[in-house]
């Protein structure tokens, strides 16, 4: 995810509870403790407007098993330092089925989308906003795609109207759609990638 000075990574599940921050051209600058927040799988995350200003968006979406009742997004607002304060806002898909899914997309309007990881079809599901005091919030079906690859990651432009999904080789970027997600998409190749899961924008 992209911030005013560089980029926040993470590792996947399982790993510890951190994001680790890099400058522009890729140097190591800190390890960021994510305080209140576990990792049972971290897929994604993002950078974007929330109340206390900006925040860091976790998502601990994925679910190899398709066992979880449902997914949590962590948030934090973004501050100086190595720690970060996070509160999880729980969401469940509303058929009450399991899905993995690698792509989390948050919206200059607070609205988010979580897009599955399949081999055959791609579904993206919505929230109008989170909810992150205890209770648990809905995913519902927006859209399904069919793409060339299983989607492992995603991003959205600052301003909402690019948005960005990618595969282990390949990508796909809508521009101007309005989330028409009929739009054909632009194809990308990320050259000399056989594996790639963060893409941002």
């Amino acid at each position: 995810a992209l911030t005013d000075d560089g980029f926040l990574t993470l590792d996947d599940s399982d790993g510890a509870a951190e994001l680790y921050a890099f400058d522009i051209g890729g140097n190591f600058l800190k390890t960021i403790a994510v305080n209140g927040a576990t990792n049972t799988d971290w897929e994604d995350l993002a950078v974007a407007a929330c109340d206390e200003g900006t925040c860091v968006y976790i998502g601990d979406i994925g679910d190899n098993d398709e066992a979880r009742s449902g997914v949590t997004i962590w948030r934090a607002p973004l501050v100086e330092g190595t720690t970060l304060d996070a509160v999880a806002c729980n969401l469940a898909y509303v058929d009450g089925k399991a899905r993995d899914a690698e792509a989390l997309l948050v919206f200059p309007d607070s609205s988010v989308r979580v897009v599955t990881k399949s081999s055959s079809t791609t579904e993206v599901f919505h929230s109008p906003a989170l909810v992150c005091d205890g209770s648990i919030g809905s995913l519902s079906p927006e859209a399904e795609l069919t793409l060339a690859e299983p989607v492992t990651g995603g991003a959205v432009s600052a301003d909402g109207r690019v948005v960005v999904l990618r595969g282990a080789t390949v990508g796909w970027v809508w521009r101007d759609c309005l989330l028409d997600w009929s739009t054909p998409p632009i194809d990308l190749i990320f050259v000399g990638e056989e594996q790639g899961e963060g893409v941002t924008i």
